[in-house]
């Protein structure tokens, strides 16, 4: 470890504009501008990368559920959060149950680029619970991530469903054809600013989302 790698000045800011969530109680997606949180119904983006994180709120603590991010759940440990206080720490699978208890979600966190208020920009995307199901479903249907980076790949509102106590919207995926410039755009963010980004402290590194 280098004498300035705990420095915290050190540290690449994070090069998204947004944190974009889905609200399945109300079929929308939702993002905070800064003064006030936005809601919209349809999301189109440009993938570019994506890891795996637990998000979520502890209604107890009043505090939110947070982790470090990861592309492997079976490879790489989670440093799970809430607030200050470490609640789990591990192999997914060994501290799911205690994450779960505590409030926490497993989350598909996508970086992208979305188009938001007609502009395409650089957003980080989170699906948990039930959105995070019709994502796997959907990778699954198409071939995997690698499939989806030459689209443009849309979600919107889907169907109604109850589970239990729980209400609740899924989600609909459909994928356009990516134009040249928008594709070059991606490439371009993702080598220069998002890599270097998520490539900086892994394990340290936890989710703003």
């Amino acid at each position: 470890m280098s004498r300035t790698s705990g420095n915290s000045s050190n540290k690449i800011k994070s090069p998204l504009k947004y944190y974009v969530q889905y609200g399945a109680k109300k079929g929308q997606f939702e993002y905070w501008d800064g003064e006030k949180a936005v809601n919209f119904d349809e999301l189109e983006m440009v993938l570019m990368d994506d890891r795996k994180c637990i998000t979520g709120y502890n209604k107890k603590r009043g505090k939110r559920i947070i982790s470090n991010r990861v592309q492997s759940v079976v490879k790489e440990p989670l440093c799970v959060r809430c607030g200050d206080d470490v609640i789990a720490e591990g192999m997914y699978e060994q501290i799911k149950d205690k994450v779960v208890v505590n409030g926490g979600k497993f989350t598909n966190e996508l970086f992208a680029l979305a188009k938001i208020d007609g502009e395409f920009v650089p957003v980080s995307v989170c699906f948990a619970g039930s959105a995070n199901g019709c994502w796997i479903d959907f990778l699954n249907e198409s071939g995997g991530k690698f499939s989806l980076y030459k689209s443009v790949v849309k979600a919107v509102k889907g169907e109604f469903k109850t589970e239990g106590q729980s209400e609740f919207f899924t989600l609909t995926f459909s994928v356009d054809k990516l134009p040249t410039e928008l594709d070059t755009r991606a490439n371009e963010f993702n080598d220069e600013s998002l890599q270097p980004y998520l490539n900086q402290g892994k394990v340290e590194e936890v989710t703003t989302a």
